[in-house]
């Protein structure tokens, strides 16, 4: 997953394997197993902002060498193109050499109507589509839709905040020198405390401050 060289400091932070997403090795595992057997279940990936949901979708993507399709659940929310667009792609069967994963982004703002349709276009889809909705309330999401999506929440316990932080204390740094940018360190460690665990917003910060 190349990044452009001259690409924003997030872009250059996004994850591009599956070990780089910042969620328990339990999870990592379990996708890992996925990636091995080929065999994709639809999903739901959860959590607050600028945890790499849709990183980790794309990543799939890529390590299954599946084509992607991508939807954004808030910016047609409710329109009727919303659903066509949905139905037309879940049902193609007109390219089958590879996979294809069906990502509609910030689906908890997806309008009722047109998740209670997607009940049915989930369990219909060509045997080569497969989705992920990534949502940051899985509760704006119909039970209906979540009993056929296996869940991954993005939020990490409490107990497990702190290794994570310090991780991040390690491994931004290290980035930045590669990148050869000049930075104070302690600085950088306030801003990783003060937004974490929303990343897009510390790599953000770390831009405005020091590019």
């Amino acid at each position: 997953m190349p990044v452009q060289h001259d690409a924003l400091l997030s872009e250059r932070f996004r994850p591009t394997v599956l070990t780089d997403l910042l969620l328990p090795d339990r999870d990592i595992a379990r996708l890992q197993r996925i990636v091995a057997s080929g065999n994709l279940p639809n999903m739901l990936f959860y959590g607050s902002p600028g945890r790499g949901k849709t990183s980790a979708a794309r990543i799939l993507q890529h390590e299954l060498d599946a084509d992607i399709y991508e939807l954004n659940g808030s910016s047609i929310s409710g329109d009727k193109a919303m659903e066509k667009k949905i139905t037309s792609v879940a049902h193609d069967q007109t390219m089958l050499l590879k996979p294809k994963i069906l990502l509609i982004d910030e689906a908890d703002y997806l309008d009722k109507r047109i998740q209670q349709s997607m009940r049915h276009i989930v369990e219909t889809s060509s045997t080569k589509c497969r989705f992920i909705l990534t949502a940051n309330d899985a509760s704006r999401i119909i039970p209906a839709l979540q009993s056929r999506l296996t869940a991954v929440n993005f939020d990490l316990p409490i107990s497990e905040t702190r290794s994570v932080v310090e991780r991040l204390k390690s491994t931004i740094p290290t980035k930045l020198t590669e990148l050869g940018w000049k930075f104070d360190t302690e600085r950088v460690f306030q801003i990783i405390s003060l937004y974490y665990p929303d990343m897009r917003s510390v790599v953000n910060n770390i831009e405005y401050e020091f590019a």
